[in-house]
């Protein structure tokens, strides 16, 4: 729910700007009004109601498959990646070895791919190094960008897959009340 709520006030927003005759279309859906304009809503039809089936669900769908990697990976060595990976050595040599990655990829990137023309193997291998970012030192949102430069991706095109990845990562966070602040207090000593 809180993943459309996102998406409805994004699309507010997106549209507010718009002067085009708007039609409300996420109160009911998604408890938070959109404005679409009727030709964006016809787009969003199925294709049996005279639109087109929805370019988003498609991406939708490349979103979820691309988060599978990094709840299994999560879910399987949670107690490692919380013990013996939590080490200043393997922090610094994440650090160093991303951050050089990421120089690489940059240089090299002639992307072509939009949000448009990614495919199931782009999710997957984005999803896998979000996995990667687990290990302490990996930046989840440079480690993805990165890999998505690496397959071709143009620059803003990785941004916004690695942000769109991050939501329900971050909607799980939010849902369970875990927070980064949250894991830093709870590991401090006691000043008694």
């Amino acid at each position: 729910l809180e993943f459309r709520r996102v998406l409805c006030r994004s699309a507010s927003a997106a549209n507010a700007a718009n002067s085009e005759k708007t039609v409300n279309v996420c109160s009911a859906d998604f408890a938070e009004p959109a404005e679409l304009s009727e030709d964006q809503l016809k787009s969003k039809m199925p294709s049996a109601a005279g639109g087109t089936l929805p370019g988003g669900s498609r991406l939708l769908w490349l979103l979820v498959l691309g988060t599978i990697p990094a709840g299994v990976i999560g879910l399987l060595f949670e107690k490692q990646v919380e013990t013996t990976l939590r080490s200043p050595f393997v922090m610094g040599t994440t650090l160093i070895t991303v951050g050089l990655l990421m120089a690489y990829a940059d240089r090299l990137n002639t992307g072509t791919k939009t949000l448009g023309t990614l495919n199931l193997r782009d999710a997957l291998v984005v999803g896998c190094s979000q996995a990667i970012a687990l290990i302490p030192g990996v930046s989840r949102s440079g480690i993805t960008i990165t890999s998505g430069l690496f397959m071709r991706f143009q620059r803003d095109t990785a941004a916004r897959f690695s942000f769109l990845l991050s939501t329900p990562i971050i909607a799980d966070r939010k849902s369970t009340g875990l927070n980064s602040s949250h894991v830093a207090l709870s590991r401090m000593p006691s000043s008694a």
